[in-house]
């Protein structure tokens, strides 16, 4: 469970945030002062926020869903797919309820603010191949 984390973290925040940090040359090019501070802002209290999960705690929690995984499997095989609803459905209560996962959503909601910011500089920037603000430029 940590490894899907951690890679949806690589795959959907870590661009936002290495794409807020890229624009940083670009504040006095296309974006307003005012973007470019709130894109900044909000990258580094997304990365503060993802550093305070406890790691032991996504770790444990992964350890037990693969225990868990395989107790399914095993119910199922055996034909008890009510018993097995039941304790999927127990596990994912204690998941949902785990601090780690309240610590992750928290950490949502801050890329989530950013959503409205990024897609401002992508629909300023679609066209511009080779105008002043290609990322390119600023790497």
């Amino acid at each position: 469970m940590p490894h899907v984390i951690r890679s949806a973290f690589r795959k959907c925040l870590l661009p936002v945030a290495a794409l807020a940090l890229s624009l940083g040359a670009q504040a006095q090019q296309g974006m307003s002062e005012e973007q470019m501070r709130l894109l900044m802002q909000g990258a580094a209290q997304m990365q503060a926020c993802f550093a305070n999960v406890d790691q032991t705690q996504l770790e444990a929690m992964g350890t037990q869903a693969e225990a868990v995984e395989q107790e399914l499997k095993a119910l199922c095989a055996s034909g008890e797919r009510d018993q097995a609803q039941a304790r999927a459905v127990a596990f994912a209560r204690e998941f949902a309820d785990s601090e780690a996962l309240k610590q992750m959503r928290e950490c949502g909601e801050i890329a989530k603010a950013m959503i409205p910011q990024v897609l401002s500089y992508v629909e300023e920037n679609e066209d511009n191949s080779e105008g002043s603000t290609h990322v390119c430029d600023n790497l």
